[in-house]
């Protein structure tokens, strides 16, 4: 099934579009559309506009609608500029769910929704490019490019703001997390032929279980790969005497990634920072400098995955990039035959 489309001019956004929306989730019913699709104004002066309306529209079986109630999904804005992820629920969850255990039977439904991003996301004194998404289990809507401009009556100096840009990229020597095993095993930023191939394209590929058995001695190990852009911040400084005598491969950069764990029992999300290297060189895209590396890591030993029954649907996320769902189905004792 295609997803659903939602066109809609700057200006309308602050209008009331209920009667639109609900017209457009009638055309994708009857088109047998099927997802998540949102739309926001693409510039929004600050101080001139004091709200930043998303409005959504959802469109699904009946049996999906109960198993994934729109409240579960998370709203998710990430700064092109400073690679500064904001994430919030899409919606409040009711006090009570109503179960009667019927079977809602065969067909589609489909729902609108609005938001403010401004007080959703906390983003109101953030000037800068935000791209913003939702997600629901392993169920990504399009993304969409809001930049959110400083009132043009507001005086800027322009020296505090070279001084602002020259301390954001003065480098920053993060350490690497999760600390790479001082021997082979995990974790590990090497690249091996188990981890998913670096993307041809800017990206973040995830490889995990697709299903694994909670036990004493488990582990749950993500693998991945990532070209991206590398901010200013995070190039190291060439090798000098002392660190040409360091153990092992020498970074060239690296690169902070969130991980994103959503439960599919409605758990509240988890985020897992990582700070991952590439030992490449860097390459030169135009003003950017892109980096491409791997890692490996065992989450389980990160974030202790409970011994529930339940299926985690795993997202990374850097900047602007934001990789498809892997989804891994967490089995406990209790389920096993015999």
């Amino acid at each position: 099934m295609s997803p659903p489309v939602l066109r809609l001019d700057d200006a309308a956004h602050w209008t009331d579009l209920s009667g639109a929306l609900d017209e457009a989730v009638g055309r994708s019913l009857m088109d047998g559309a099927s997802g998540i699709a949102i739309s926001a104004p693409s510039a929004i002066p600050l101080g001139a506009r004091d709200t930043a309306p998303l409005w959504g529209l959802r469109v699904c079986s009946f049996q999906d609608a109960m198993r994934k109630p729109l409240f579960s999904a998370v709203l998710i804005g990430s700064c092109v500029e400073t690679g500064e992820l904001k994430t919030a629920r899409l919606a409040d969850p009711p006090e009570s769910v109503p179960d009667d255990g019927e079977d809602p039977g065969e067909g589609s439904t489909g729902i609108s929704f609005q938001v403010d991003l401004l007080e959703r996301l906390s983003i109101a004194a953030k000037p800068g490019t935000w791209i913003i998404r939702v997600i629901l289990f392993g169920e990504q809507s399009n993304a969409v490019t809001v930049e959110l401009k400083a009132s043009p009556t507001r005086f800027v100096d322009p020296a505090a703001l070279e001084l602002v840009r020259a301390l954001f990229n003065k480098p920053v020597m993060r350490a690497l997390h999760p600390r790479p095993a001082l021997g082979p095993g995990l974790p590990s930023y090497e690249p091996a032929p188990e981890n998913p191939p670096v993307p041809e394209q800017p990206g973040i590929a995830l490889s995990i279980p697709r299903a694994i058995l909670h036990e004493a001695k488990m582990q749950l190990v993500i693998r991945g790969s990532f070209r991206a852009r590398i901010l200013p911040r995070d190039v190291r400084p060439p090798p000098t005497q002392d660190t040409v005598k360091m153990r092992g491969p020498r970074a060239t950069a690296v690169l902070p990634i969130t991980l994103l764990a959503l439960a599919s029992d409605g758990a509240s999300p988890t985020f897992s920072p990582l700070v991952v290297p590439t030992y490449a060189e860097l390459e030169a895209q135009g003003d950017d400098k892109i980096g491409t590396g791997s890692f490996a890591f065992d989450f389980h030993a990160l974030s202790a995955v409970e011994a529930r029954a339940h299926t985690i649907f795993f997202y990374a996320l850097a900047g602007e990039l934001f990789s498809a769902a892997a989804p891994c189905a967490v089995v406990t004792q209790d389920q096993l035959l015999g």
